[in-house]
């Protein structure tokens, strides 16, 4: 059985439930773009979010035997699996984005303290997802630009590109940087900021440099 990740604040001990998308939870299915569930993520990432210890990790992730700067200032933090500890300690906020509308989760009530059955999501469903091109690293003064990646294929007459963002900022050992293996996040613990403006002539465009595929 594979590795299924979801997004996670370590500081704020919140999380993005996977609830709505239709992308399944696997580390290669989430780096393409487009893909609405990295849109959310990185809308939280450029506000509620923003400044945080951020990473999208998976149900095997061990912070102890992760070498990257950011997954060891975690491990301080986390004494578990990162996604199992927050997911039974922390909260959802997937109730503040329209999308999870109508959409379940397990989650203990007072008449369902078990959590035994799927519960409508509760919030005030009032943020749009936000598809911000580029992912810029403020800290190395590099970015990601989510339409520059290789194109992967056609799916219903769209274009299917590589986006490595949710590798960048995660626990994989697939991440390549110029064809060698890399720490597996990189990015995390990095001020990261989403936008839409394409940074200036200070910032070096990585996206040709990274690959998971």
């Amino acid at each position: 059985m594979g590795a299924h990740y979801g997004w996670v604040n370590v500081t704020k001990m919140e999380y993005l439930g996977n609830a709505p998308f239709a992308i399944s939870v696997g580390i290669m299915e989430n780096c393409r773009f487009p893909n609405d569930r990295t849109d959310v993520a990185l809308t939280l990432l450029a506000g509620r979010w923003h400044g945080d210890l951020v990473a999208y990790v998976s149900d095997y992730t061990n912070l102890e035997a992760l070498e990257g700067e950011g997954f060891r200032r975690m491990a301080e933090l986390i004494p578990e699996n990162p996604c199992d500890y927050i997911e039974d300690n922390g909260t959802d906020v997937g109730g503040l984005f329209s999308c999870f509308m109508g959409a379940e989760r397990y989650c203990s009530t007072d008449d369902d303290p078990g959590a035994d059955f799927m519960h409508p999501y509760q919030g005030p469903f009032d943020e749009e997802p936000v598809s911000y091109r580029y992912v810029v690293n403020e800290t190395r003064k590099e970015y990601i630009d989510r339409m520059g990646g290789q194109y992967l294929c056609t799916v219903e007459g769209k274009d299917i590109l590589e986006d490595v963002t949710p590798a960048i900022l995660g626990d994989t050992n697939r991440l390549d940087y110029r064809g060698q293996e890399v720490l597996e996040g990189p990015w995390v613990g990095d001020d990261i900021t989403p936008t839409n403006d394409r940074p200036g002539p200070d910032y070096t465009d990585v996206t040709p440099d990274y690959t998971i595929w």
